[in-house]
């Protein structure tokens, strides 16, 4: 999905996303991304009392995120042999 997503952009760091664009892009519900935003975890910015989240932010966000989700599924593997020797 990132690659998809990082051809569609143009190479400027000013695209915005509208908040269920940015919630599409993660697979995540809208609620769910306004909390994110709420609590400062990916920034966003107010255009006409709507909110929008910047592209590359986002992206940003998203591969913390998978990283750090990458790893804990190690972790739980290695865990998972260990106990089944």
């Amino acid at each position: 999905m990132i690659v998809w997503f990082r051809k569609m952009l143009p190479n400027n760091k000013t695209q915005t996303l509208t908040t269920q664009q940015a919630a599409d892009t993660l697979n995540v519900s809208l609620a769910y991304l306004v909390g994110l935003l709420q609590k400062g975890d990916i920034e966003s910015v107010l255009i006409e009392n709507h909110r929008h989240v910047n592209a590359e932010d986002l992206l940003e966000y998203k591969t913390t995120r998978d990283s750090e989700r990458a790893s804990a599924l190690d972790e739980l593997a290695k865990l998972d042999s260990e106990l089944f020797r």
